[in-house]
């Protein structure tokens, strides 16, 4: 039996948080996600919530983002130092919750997982000279097993087995392969996708076992960076390395502790903020698989001045806060554990009864091309209407979420034209689509 409750000192949660802001700092690095939610003429956002909705850009929002941004880079790297981590993991995972709910189409399952292991991370005390309680850790490893989980299930299917989706992903999704390899061949595809299937099942049940979680970590580290070198997918590879750390134990983590807790403060945010650079330095100045904004740069150059100042002016780095108090009352954690267990296994079924992907660890299971044309209904009549840029009115275009995300977007987008113009009496969007082969249309009409 798996043990929830308890106690246990949180040796890997408090490694695995230094993991986690080298990760943010990376991506804040590449995506400005205060400026994300500065709304420009013409934009479209689609708001998870009314609250969240974007902000009207202008010169002045435009300078705050860029200090919101800056002070992201700050809590990220203090959130690396040891100190004060529940309250600037608490300020990382704001800003991605916000620009998260702001808006729909930009949604990924490697940003929600990112905040899902972040909170999972903070809930709880994570100072490793004091005992905390010990379900953040068994629910993250039970959200891990989900994930391998899922993917090996899902890559049992017809297309997915016979490597179909994955040589269309390698075609169409990015680039890199097709740049690289410049080889289309349907055999390698199918045994990649065998292999990938092997290995994901391999992983949801190794890293529980001491005898095979080490050859679990070396075997899910190259499985990830490949996914990253030739299927771009933003933070997933490095926040699943990041997240086997929590399979460990106390006794298997001491000496990496050791090394850790013997750095200083300021030593380990340079460390953190090093290691972001010099991956996005490979993949986008050796590789040319991402970009690298100046703006982001300079705001991380900002928050390191930040830091050291304030680092070198107290002399002995940033004191510890005592983050001992937990963050959920006591009477409350197994209710909670319980309600995170259940709907995660909503979100996972959901696909099977007609729902959508989003939030079930579903990815790259469908070829998905779509062509969208749009009317509106007014006193004369039914008339075209032009749809979003990001949906072609021509020629099929991929789309490499799942038919179900697809249908909802349109519809909310069908809402804000009809809420946008009112001489409008109702919104129709025509879908012709191919989805794994299979040709078929859908229309979806919204009205007063």
């Amino acid at each position: 039996m798996i043990a929830v409750t308890g106690q246990e000192r949180p040796v890997n949660r408090a490694l695995v948080i230094p993991l986690l802001a080298a990760i943010a700092t990376k991506d804040l690095t590449i995506n400005d996600l205060p400026r994300s939610v500065l709304v420009r003429p013409g934009e479209l956002h689609l708001p998870w919530i009314s609250i969240a909705k974007g902000i009207p850009y202008s010169e002045t929002a435009d300078l705050v983002a860029f200090g919101v941004l800056v002070l992201a880079f700050v809590a990220a790297l203090v959130l690396a130092s040891g100190h004060f981590t529940r309250i600037a993991g608490a300020f990382v995972l704001a800003l991605y919750a916000y620009t998260f709910a702001a808006d729909q189409l930009v949604y990924t399952n490697n940003v929600f997982l990112f905040m899902s292991l972040l909170a999972l991370m903070i809930v709880e005390p994570a100072i490793p000279s004091q005992e905390a309680p010990r379900w953040p850790t068994t629910v993250t490893r039970g959200l891990v097993t989900i994930i391998y989980f899922v993917g090996a299930v899902m890559k049992i299917a017809r297309e997915c087995a016979r490597g179909y989706i994955r040589g269309e992903a390698f075609a169409h999704y990015h680039g890199v392969y097709s740049k690289v390899f410049a080889l289309h061949s349907p055999a390698a595809f199918q045994l990649m996708a065998l292999g990938s299937l092997a290995v994901e099942a391999f992983m949801a049940v190794g890293l529980w076992f001491p005898r095979t979680r080490r050859i679990a970590f070396a075997v899910g580290m190259v499985f990830h960076v490949f996914i990253d070198l030739l299927l771009p997918v933003r933070i997933f590879s490095y926040v699943m390395i990041a997240s086997y750390v929590v399979f460990f134990d106390e006794a298997e983590l001491a000496k990496i502790l050791a090394w850790w807790q013997a750095r200083r403060p300021m030593t380990r945010m340079l460390i953190a903020a090093g290691a972001a650079t010099g991956v996005n330095f490979v993949l986008a100045n050796l590789l040319g698989i991402q970009g690298w904004p100046a703006r982001n740069t300079m705001a991380l150059v900002f928050a390191v001045v930040i830091v050291a100042g304030v680092s070198i002016a107290w002399d002995r780095g940033l004191p510890s806060t005592g983050d001992s108090r937990s963050f959920i009352p006591k009477r409350a954690r197994m209710p909670l554990v319980g309600a995170l267990a259940a709907l995660e296994l909503f979100l996972v079924a959901k696909p099977l009864f007609g729902g959508d992907n989003r939030f079930g660890w579903r990815m790259f299971t469908e070829v998905l091309t779509m062509r969208v044309t749009g009317e509106g209904l007014r006193d004369d009549g039914w008339a075209p209407i032009a749809v979003d840029r990001r949906w072609s009115s021509e020629a099929p275009a991929y789309h490499w979420d799942s038919l179900g995300e697809q249908r909802a977007q349109l519809r909310l987008y069908a809402e804000s034209r009809l809420e946008a113009d009112p001489t409008l009496r109702g919104v129709r969007m025509t879908i012709v689509y191919e989805r794994n082969r299979i040709a078929g249309t859908e229309t979806i009409e919204v009205a007063r």
